[in-house]
């Protein structure tokens, strides 16, 4: 991991971090979803957001009440294909 990378992962998990601790789980599955797409387009990136939010619900990582990843990213939860919705 690079220095610049462990950076942007402290300054990400601060801003989820406002209200409860970070498990150790949520940033391997941080790193298991934006890491392959640090460099790849927007659109991918959020994907990979939506992923990664999707796994933390799975796993149940995320707190009861809390929102679609899909909807705060692009404004809706899917187009009617499945795809993610882009907004633009």
């Amino acid at each position: 991991m690079t220095e610049d990378l462990a950076g942007h992962l402290v300054k990400t998990a601060e801003l989820f971090a406002r209200s409860r601790e970070i498990t150790p789980r949520e940033i391997e599955l941080w790193i298991k979803h934006m890491g392959p797409v640090r460099q790849r387009s927007h659109g991918w990136q959020g994907k990979a957001l939506a992923n990664w939010w999707a796994q933390l619900r799975a796993e149940g990582l995320v707190p009861e009440g809390q929102g679609s990843m899909e909807e705060f990213i692009w404004g809706s939860d899917q187009s009617s294909d499945g795809e993610p919705r882009l907004r633009g």
